[in-house]
């Protein structure tokens, strides 16, 4: 009897196989190519990923005062075929961008086209920089969306190399920018608030421009050998005292936030009276 069974098995298996390789078989005809967003945020020695980002905080705190915009890089790449002619794609800003075209970002340098023969194109996302970043982080959310040449056909990928690993999820349709530019008074202000007056952002700008300044020059302040020491301090006020006049004599005074003139500490304050009212 097992005999017997295991002839009839056989008998059924060539049966199915003689069956299956008389029909055709349909091949796949979805769309070919897949678009997506993945930035990496870490790699090894050898520069081999080890994890990604799908946002990012930019700060125009430490740019020099004639800075107008910044730049941040994306990499919106495809999988599956790789044609010899170009392919636009869809790039634009997401549901949840407090932003504003125009005003506050700015896309019209790309073209937003897979060109022939890639896999990859860049795209430059310029933020533009204005007065209200120093009272509020503006959030941009960027991102591709299906047309004809291409599909999205996963919205997240593992935020890690292996996949073994155990590591939250990311977007890979969209990204997010927060960009603002938030001042906070340095430690070593307090001992120069008698010679540079009371802290505000637009002076804090306005004297690391012109003094040539850096954050990190703020941080080491107060140390010997450093470029803000307390002994130099009487020497910055009316250095900078003198520029403050300067330009407002020449009609382009550098203002606080409330409109008025920018004054130094009560023993260097700035006589503005040659100027006429503000």
């Amino acid at each position: 009897m097992k005999k017997i069974l295991n002839i009839i098995c056989v008998s059924v298996m060539t049966l199915l196989y003689t069956s299956s390789c008389n029909k055709d078989v349909e091949l796949y005809s979805g769309c070919k190519s897949g678009i997506f967003i993945q930035e990496i945020y870490s790699t090894d020695i050898y520069g081999n990923p080890l994890s990604y980002r799908d946002s990012t905080t930019y700060s125009f705190a430490n740019a020099a005062e004639d800075v107008t915009s910044g730049k941040v890089r994306l990499y919106v790449r495809t999988i599956g075929e790789v044609v010899n002619y170009d392919r636009p794609y869809v790039f634009k800003a997401m549901e949840g961008t407090t932003a504003v075209e125009g005003e506050d970002f700015d896309l019209s340098e790309n073209d937003f086209v897979i060109k022939a023969n890639q896999a990859m194109d860049t795209v430059y996302v310029k933020l533009l920089r204005t007065t209200k970043l120093r009272k509020q982080t503006v959030r941009l959310k960027v991102g591709v969306e299906p047309n004809n040449h291409f599909e999205t056909p996963f919205t997240q990928y593992k935020n890690s190399s292996s996949w073994s690993a155990d590591a939250n999820m990311h977007s890979a349709v969209s990204f997010v920018i927060n960009f603002h530019e938030r001042y906070s008074q340095p430690f070593y202000w307090s001992t120069c608030e008698p010679f540079f007056g009371k802290f505000s952002a637009n002076k804090f700008l306005a004297m690391n421009t012109y003094m040539g300044w850096t954050s990190t020059d703020w941080s080491n302040a107060g140390m010997s050998g450093q470029k803000i020491m307390y002994g130099k301090l009487d020497y910055f006020a009316r250095y900078f005292g003198k520029y403050l006049l300067k330009r407002a004599e020449e009609g382009n005074p550098l203002l606080e936030e409330d409109g008025s003139y920018m004054q130094m500490g009560n023993d260097y304050k700035v006589d503005y009276s040659s100027v006429s009212s503000n």
